[in-house]
């Protein structure tokens, strides 16, 4: 399919404030991880959608979006939700980016991705996207999908994943990768199209609840990827 009818979704929070389970706390940290992940993420010429909760104003993030070449926006406001958790802050960027964006309206795939971080498998990740089509990888014996990069679109966030957003509950430990399992299920359910992404995701960036780098060597990506090849087997083989 055509990649200028895809765009990607970078959420963010540059200023976190009273966020549980957060350790990445420091704005200028967290605003550089935000800059390179962007500088990375230009390279493909696909339209971006910055949407961060914090109403902060980066103008370095303006200035390098506006001078790219890139088709973009930048929205940013002040979170409501964001006190109850990670999850439900996520939800609420989410839910700001679809009513906001005429990028995503115009849009056959978004690529959801927190926007600290970088997938360096991109462009594999990303390779014959079909319509009407969920990508994203379940795992845990189906109680959980990661919510960090998945590809969703309009019809799916819109009658699937938003309905089911009021179900975030972490002091309850039900968070933003178990409703986006459940809601992937049940569009499964209702006979429409999903896939798991192509390869297992590899991340660069540090992670935020604890503060450490992800460790990518070349044993652990090579493991990974056998894994997730056995997993797309399973399952072309057995639904």
């Amino acid at each position: 399919m055509s990649q200028k009818k895809t765009c990607i979704l970078l959420t963010a929070t540059i200023a976190p404030s009273n966020v549980p389970f957060l350790k990445r706390m420091d704005k200028d940290q967290r605003e550089e991880d935000y800059i390179d992940a962007i500088k990375y993420y230009l390279q493909f010429k696909l339209p971006i959608i910055f949407c961060e909760n914090s109403n902060t104003n980066s103008k370095v993030i303006l200035e390098l979006l506006q001078n790219s070449g890139v088709k973009f926006e930048y929205f940013t406001f002040k979170s409501e939700k964001s006190i109850e958790g990670k999850g439900k802050g996520e939800a609420e960027i989410l839910s700001f980016a679809f009513l906001n964006s005429k990028i995503i309206k115009e849009s056959s795939h978004t690529i959801k991705i927190t926007g600290r971080y970088q997938v360096k498998n991109f462009l594999n990740q990303i390779k014959n996207l079909k319509k009407d089509t969920v990508y994203a990888n379940v795992t845990r014996n189906l109680t959980y999908s990661d919510s960090r990069f998945f590809i969703l679109h309009n019809f799916f966030y819109s009658n699937y994943l938003l309905v089911n957003f009021s179900k975030i509950d972490e002091k309850n430990n039900i968070f933003m990768e178990h409703v986006l399992l459940s809601s992937v299920l049940k569009y499964i359910a209702d006979l429409n199209h999903w896939s798991l992404l192509n390869q297992k995701t590899i991340y660069e960036g540090v992670y935020g609840t604890d503060n450490v780098k992800y460790k990518n060597t070349l044993f652990r990506i090579f493991g990974k990827q056998i894994l997730h090849k056995f997993k797309i087997h399973f399952f072309k083989s057995n639904l």
